[in-house]
């Protein structure tokens, strides 16, 4: 039988619940693959970058959810623009 591959996950979003909750869960399970991250603040893209290289940043989350083959995603923005996204 062969292993279960990885789902690949992005999150949109980079505020506290992210860094502090999402992401270290989402890193620490054997199940899952964080392979993208979006948020609009450049800055806060550049310092996680810097902490994961080998996960993709966008700017913008089309451009994430456009070129990333995903198996899910989680949103963590502000309520008002779940909507949006």
């Amino acid at each position: 039988m062969q292993p279960l591959k990885k789902l690949r996950a992005a999150v949109i979003g980079l505020g506290h619940q992210s860094l502090d909750d999402h992401i270290p869960a989402i890193l620490a399970s054997s199940d899952v693959e964080l392979t993208a991250v979006a948020d609009i603040d450049k800055i806060k893209l550049e310092d996680f970058s810097r902490k994961n290289k080998n996960i993709n940043i966008y700017e913008h989350f089309e451009d994430l959810l456009r070129l990333e083959k995903l198996d899910f995603v989680v949103i963590a923005v502000p309520h008002y623009l779940y909507n949006d996204i």
